[in-house]
């Protein structure tokens, strides 16, 4: 007898009725069993492991198979399936997925017992890691526990040559949860998808329980529809998220190549963000691009149905505040519930492509928790918890050479969201059954991220601190197995070691090499939400108070006698600020009302064109490379009447790229270059560095959504030195 350990996505994606059905095609005998780790096969013939790797099922990875010879003695003259294993380790907790065509057919078969239930799922589909309670995964470990199985379902659970075999989703009309609609807090009676239909028809707001959590819901065609969402969420400027019915509904307003097409039907149903086809939907989006999505659940199939018109969902929560997962929590009259717990919450995934590249902007529905192996070079012994940056948080866990990444957490700044960041590493802790040797966190120890990391140090535990974009650039090494390398991180803000602000940085490795001019951020973070402020800073370089003035406003006076006076002045080095200012300075925006807004609507407002001047290169004091930005908002503003403002906003972003690849070419061009950090989600930048040969995040977040897989990287880097 032969025994094979496979290790992956093996449990809860119907791999064991799978080995039971092909050995049993196959006259194998021996039988198969979840164990803490993955999956054990015990079989008479060597050969059904070429089989298996053949013939997966569809969400089902191997990442690894050992092959023993088995001194269990097997008596049986056929396959069968064993209880799961107790003990042991653990195993990949399985992501939440999109319905699959076989449920599809059955939702809207009227011969079928599910016809039009909103819980129809198999061992192919439907929810996983939002309703687990612990591991391994079985039903009594999820919130499903409580809805016990009738007969017939019980029948399909026990069947190995049943789809929904030890499918722990199952469900029916008879035994399953239950869907309610509820209008200014009374239960509806009656047809509840339909009347959901006629109140979106009808210009109302829904809050809908989704998989992971609530979504706020209505018709995306009516710019009053959207303005009352706006108002009731006071977000006025942000992008919202659209659902389509299908490609055909997102083509109508949106360009979409081969490859965003197939992201946007693939399993895990993210957000990806299209170019517009004309400059509509002003009120969703204020951008060149809208985030579309397909349904992945089975409500949202009933619903479209009925509906031709593409829906605005949006996470309901308000702003800097988690998602939310009950309906006590939820500020709209119409809400559209089911009697199932959300154990787990997660937002939609975010994805853009660049130049048939995905980058991940949120990894969370249908990715998280799924595990990313680690590379060869970086396989060092120990369990890590890094718990990366205070905003787009997420954190990692590292056990067995695997890192598993959680879902998108937020921004930590209010209480409800470390709480949610708290209770999600417990969790995943537990899951995983880690206790980590050593806590990673982000150089800035004033971060609530840092703070929480330190609470959990003791004698035992270590803290290491990790500086924010050297995290950035090894996020990026070790997804490509880089042990030497330069990497250019274009950013926001983060605390550097000089103690300035970074955010336009080269490094070799872990060593500072260059970066961009230095500006004051006038006001300290008012100038985040504010970039005029710096741009008066820069423009005080070459024009007067006066000329300022007439440009910025009366305001800009104070701003810059704060700065001769060096009042909450501190310098930084931010590519962000630096596109935020030319945005200005252009005319596209006036004021960050979101993280982020000035540089994108540069990028949405960018026309290609020729336009080129030589990168302007010195070096400073410490011997470090200095890309001058100041000639470039000279050049910009010298140039407003006489160039295309587009073309402006194109040729800044492609500057400033261009200049820092020079560096990196200058100072050694046989190293591999690595390009991360918030700015690279912009297309024209991304694009430059693309075609350079230049590396970029492929599995995890090019933002702080991956730092924390960049804080392990170093971790593991500096350890093997």
């Amino acid at each position: 007898m032969f025994e094979f350990v496979v290790k992956g996505i093996v449990q809860g994606v119907g791999f064991r009725p799978f080995i039971y059905n092909l050995a049993s095609e196959l006259n194998i005998r021996g039988y198969v069993q979840n164990t803490g780790t993955g999956v054990k096969i015990i079989c008479d013939k060597k050969g059904f492991i070429e089989e298996i790797k053949n013939k997966l099922p569809p969400l089902a990875r191997i990442d690894s198979i050992e092959v023993f010879n088995s001194k269990e003695e097997f008596c049986g003259k056929s396959f069968a399936i064993k209880q799961n294993e107790k003990g042991g380790s653990y195993s990949m907790i399985p992501a939440d997925l999109n319905l699959c065509g076989d449920c599809i057919r059955e939702l809207f078969d009227e011969e079928d017992r599910r016809y039009k239930y909103f819980f129809i799922s198999c061992t192919n589909c439907g929810p996983r890691y939002s309703i687990i309670e612990g591991t391994p995964y079985d039903r009594n470990k999820t919130s499903l526990k409580d809805f016990e199985l009738c007969d017939v379902c019980k029948r399909e659970y026990k069947d190995p040559q049943n789809r929904r075999y030890y499918a722990q989703t199952i469900a029916c009309p008879r035994c399953g949860p239950k869907l309610d609609l509820y209008i200014k807090g009374e239960k509806f009676k009656g047809n509840v998808i339909e009347k959901t239909v006629n109140l979106i028809e009808s210009g109302k707001v829904i809050a809908a329980k989704g998989v992971g959590g609530f979504h706020l819901i209505c018709r995306a065609d009516k710019n009053g529809v959207v303005k009352k969402l706006k108002g009731i969420l006071k977000r006025q400027y942000k992008p919202f998220a659209l659902m389509g019915r299908d490609i055909n509904m997102a083509e109508k307003y949106c360009y979409i190549n081969d490859k965003e097409r197939g992201i946007l039907l693939s399993k895990q149903r993210p957000i990806v963000l299209l170019e517009k086809r004309k400059d509509e939907m002003r009120e969703v989006s204020e951008l060149s691009s809208l985030g579309f999505m397909l349904p992945h659940s089975p409500i949202h199939y009933l619903l479209f149905e009925y509906l031709d018109f593409p829906l605005v969902m949006t996470s309901s929560n308000l702003p800097s505040h988690p998602i939310t997962t009950k309906r006590e929590d939820q500020f709209v009259d119409y809400i559209l519930d089911y009697n199932r717990n959300i154990v787990n919450f997660l937002d939609d995934s975010v994805i853009k492509v660049v130049d048939e590249s995905p980058l991940l902007i949120r990894r969370s529905r249908g990715f998280a928790p799924n595990e990313i192996p680690l590379p060869e070079a970086y396989k060092l012994k120990g369990n890590i918890l890094a718990v990366g940056s205070e905003m787009k948080n997420t954190f990692c866990i590292k056990k067995n050479n695997k890192l598993i990444l959680s879902q998108h957490i937020g921004n930590i700044f209010n209480l409800e969201n470390l709480e949610n960041f708290k209770l999600t590493i417990d969790r995943l802790l537990k899951f995983t059954k880690t206790n980590p040797e050593v806590i990673l966190c982000d150089y800035n120890l004033e971060f609530n991220t840092s703070k929480f990391a330190e609470s959990l140090c003791f004698d035992v535990l270590s803290l290491v601190p990790i500086q924010h974009h050297i995290a950035h650039g090894f996020s990026v090494a070790l997804e490509h197995n880089l042990e030497t390398f330069l990497s250019i991180v274009c950013d926001g803000t983060g605390l550097g070691l000089d103690g300035n602000i970074w955010g336009g940085e080269i490094f070799h490795n872990d060593t500072r090499i260059g970066r961009l001019e230095y500006h004051n951020l006038i006001g300290g973070d008012m100038a985040n939400r504010e970039p005029k402020r710096i741009l008066a800073g820069i423009l005080s370089k070459f024009l007067d108070w006066e000329k300022i003035e007439q440009i910025l406003g009366s305001e800009s006076k104070i701003w810059l006698k704060q700065q001769e006076e060096n009042f909450n002045c501190i310098a930084s080095s931010s590519c962000g600020r630096i596109l935020d200012c030319i945005s200005v300075l252009l005319g596209f925006s006036n004021k960050n009302f979101y993280e982020g807004r000035g540089a994108m609507l540069l990028e949405s407002n960018s026309k290609k064109c020729d336009l080129f001047f030589n990168p302007k290169i010195s070096k400073d004091e410490c011997g470090l490379f200095v890309l001058d930005t100041t000639c470039l908002i000279k050049f910009v503003y010298e140039n407003l009447e006489k160039i295309d403002r587009r073309e402006l906003a194109y040729f800044t972003q492609i500057y400033l790229v261009q200049g820092l690849l020079e560096i990196a070419k200058e100072y050694d061009e046989n190293l591999p270059v690595c390009f991360s950090g918030g700015c690279a989600y912009n297309k024209f930048m991304s694009k430059f560095m693309i075609k350079n040969n230049v590396f970029l995040n492929k599995d995890i977040p090019c933002g702080d959504g991956g730092i924390c897989v960049g804080q392990i990287g170093y971790w593991d880097w500096k350890n093997r030195r």
